[in-house]
């Protein structure tokens, strides 16, 4: 099975819609804190990224992967 985030990095610069450029790893430690009001964002990728725009679905999966946990303390 491919790792459709396999090219995906936590320092990549990733435009957020509503708020502007952060990197990845900001990106979805953010994402996930704005769900829980409410706010839906898109997160969106350089040209020849696949995929080209990160969705909910998508900033789960990541949140999950051990290179986009953010460690506390």
């Amino acid at each position: 099975m491919t790792d459709t985030y396999e090219d995906a990095e936590p320092d990549e610069t990733v435009f957020v819609s509503g708020v502007g450029n952060m990197s990845l790893r900001s990106a979805v430690r953010r994402y996930l804190e704005a769900r829980e009001h409410g706010l839906l964002v898109s997160l969106f990728r350089d040209a020849g990224k696949m995929p080209s725009v990160f969705d909910a679905v998508d900033v789960e999966r990541l949140s999950k992967l051990k290179r986009f946990r953010v460690l506390a303390g």
